[in-house]
């Protein structure tokens, strides 16, 4: 009887699945084996050597070996005995006897055994012969769908292997097997996952070809082309997979898809009523309400959204699209510190996610708080560096002022691809900030004539402006305008370029009223406007604006030393110099530039001076609502 094990071993003896197809020309041999009992000593002798019966000896330790650990009551002597059972399977394979069953049997031990090290560096080595023997798995029998998965997971979560990488080792696969299905329809997963929509297309297109009644291929070919915009061939297809399916969980996630397709179309009500039916014959399949949430988002009925949203999280907490479609509807809302709370939510629940970090660390970036997203963005870059990650770190190290830290890993990132627009951009606008004018005109410059864009023209009236040129600056920011009428940003630099340089005053002001329109409450677009105002004479108005602008941008936690500095000179028009020093006072507590700290210095040496005007000083309806903004 055996004894009973005191621990679970995932190793099972199913030697009978591996049974063994001696290479052709081999020497027969006659083995005798000798047991007083199948678990103690098994004794071998060997007639005739060769590889045949090598490999039938390693064969036989390796089953003895496993059933003496299976025996055994010590952990540290079973793991022992399955070392030394796996030593001889992989023996068996060498010497070229690797079945399919045998080649499984041992990355499954190899990943026990790995499982039980605490040395990484043993554990690891260990996970990489498993790996080793999946691929091997693949590459000799074709689709194995535990071979697969096997190697997959060793690749990512272990080995940590990029993606591209493993794409390339897959893309090989498929050409040695062309007719394995399976390595097919796995690489263009991967296309997907790797943001290669085109050739997911591509190879899904010819699988639908080949296997015309199999609804994966066409589900996986639609999401191909949703991922490249077409959304009509992806509708297509998307009810051409559920056609091919019974009333089962795939043909809901089919109709889920179809619903998305037809938000993105613009067709809301046949997405609706899709939606409709999902709620109503799934009402616990969370997935179900996080697609109508996103009916919600499209049609900016956020409120909404964190309803429903409320509704799929109570049924699967942990589902990361619901979590970012909160996030995002939040920051929608202006609820800023809850859309933080809610990305922050998403490193808990998935710290080793690099998408979890980049997330966070963008909002982080688009609400001023450059600092922690330059930290979280740091984060995501350890765990996955991508260029994405990259060139949003550097934005988030210019913004924070760490200039030449930006400057130095925008160089490493064009090293790796000269040619990324991202990456170019925002080395221009660390150019402008390092007021290298003429370098920020030959990165613009080169940009617009290999693809000219609204954002081109842009960047090109950008650094003509810096240049002196004004002329030509106005021209090109008149033609970004044109091409993009909702490009406030434009629009703003426009106007505030009108106001800087005291020219069409009337102009500014419409143009920085109509930035406004598209983004209420800039609080650089309200800068600009009280700065026009300033140089129409019109203190009052400026005054107003000014103020609305610092609070504005106090509210972001991104006060500006300009912002303040324009402050104080309205002030110091309208005689209201205590406001002036205040505000001159804070403008020179954040500014860096020893030229313009110099400049503010000579302002508030003016005021010793000066007496304040009662009449002219008394506060604003804003004013006296808002106390952070004449600190």
């Amino acid at each position: 009887m055996l004894r009973k094990n005191r621990w679970l071993i995932v190793l099972t003896v199913a030697w009978s699945g591996c049974r063994m197809a001696p290479p052709e020309d081999q020497n027969k041999t006659q083995v005798r084996v000798l047991s007083s009992s199948p678990a103690q000593d098994i004794r071998v002798q060997v007639v005739k050597q060769n590889d045949e019966s090598r490999t039938l000896l390693a064969y036989i330790r390796a089953v003895e070996a496993e059933l003496d650990a299976r025996m055994s009551g010590s952990e540290t002597e079973a793991v022992r005995l399955l070392q030394r059972s796996i030593q001889q399977l992989e023996e068996v394979v060498r010497l070229g006897y690797g079945t399919l069953p045998l080649r499984l049997k041992t990355a499954s031990g190899l990943r026990f055994l790995a499982s039980r090290q605490s040395d990484s560096a043993v554990r690891k080595k260990l996970m990489e012969r498993a790996a080793k023997h999946y691929f091997e798995a693949l590459r000799e029998h074709g689709d194995s769908h535990e071979a697969m998965e096997g190697y997959l997971t060793i690749e990512r979560a272990v080995l940590r292997t990029p993606l591209k990488q493993t794409i390339k080792v897959f893309e090989g696969l498929a050409q040695e097997k062309p007719d394995a299905r399976g390595i097919r329809f796995r690489l263009g997963d991967l296309y997907l996952g790797a943001d290669r929509p085109d050739e997911a297309a591509n190879l899904f297109g010819e699988l639908a070809g080949q296997y015309p009644k199999n609804p994966r291929v066409w589900y996986q070919k639609g999401r191909a082309e949703y991922t490249q915009g077409k959304f009509q061939e992806a509708l297509a297809s998307f009810e051409k997979s559920t056609r091919l399916q019974g009333v089962t969980s795939d043909m809901y996630e089919a109709l889920r898809a179809q619903a998305s397709c037809l938000v993105a179309l613009g067709e809301r009500p046949r997405a609706q009523a899709i939606l409709a039916r999902l709620v109503a014959e799934q009402e616990s399949v969370a997935e179900n309400w996080i697609e109508l949430a996103k009916w919600h988002f499209q049609g900016k009925d956020y409120d909404s959204t964190l309803k429903v949203l409320a509704r799929a999280l109570s049924l699967k907490p942990r589902n990361f699209l619901a979590n970012v479609l909160m996030g995002r509807s939040f920051m929608a809302l202006g609820r800023t510190d809850e859309a933080l709370s809610t990305y922050k939510r998403l490193t808990v629940m998935w710290p080793d996610q690099a998408q979890s970090w980049a997330i966070l660390g963008e909002a982080q970036l688009n609400t001023g708080r450059f600092g922690d997203a330059a930290d979280s963005l740091v984060r995501a870059r350890k765990l996955r560096s991508e260029m994405q990650n990259g060139f949003l770190l550097a934005e988030a190290l210019r913004l924070g002022g760490k200039l030449k830290q930006a400057e130095k890993l925008l160089t490493e990132l064009l090293e790796q691809a000269p040619d990324d627009f991202d990456v170019l951009r925002t080395l221009f606008f660390l150019k402008l900030d390092l007021e290298e004018f003429g370098s920020s005109y030959e990165i613009a410059r080169g940009l617009h004539d290999k693809k000219p864009s609204f954002l081109t023209n842009y960047m090109l009236g950008a650094s003509l402006e810096r240049l002196g040129r004004l002329d030509e600056s106005i021209v090109y920011l008149k033609r970004a305008i044109d091409e993009k009428p909702d490009f406030a940003s434009a629009r703003n630099y426009l106007g505030y370029l009108y106001a800087e340089h005291g020219i069409h005053l009337e102009e500014s002001i419409q143009q920085i009223e109509l930035a406004l329109e598209i983004d209420p409450d800039n609080g650089a677009y309200l800068d600009s406007l009280g700065w026009a105002y300033y140089r129409l004479g019109r203190l009052q108005e400026a005054r107003r604006q000014l103020v609305r602008a610092v609070e504005a941008l106090d509210r972001e936690g991104a006060p500006d030393s300009v912002v303040y500095g324009h402050l104080g000179d309205i002030y110091f028009g309208l005689s209201c110099y205590g406001k002036a020093f205040d505000a001159w006072k804070s403008a020179l507590k954040l500014e860096e530039d020893p030229k313009l700290r110099r400049s503010l210095k000579k302002k508030l040496g003016r005021l010793e001076l000066k007496q304040p005007s009662p009449r002219d000083c008394q506060p604003s309806k804003e004013e006296a609502v808002s106390p952070t903004a004449l600190r």
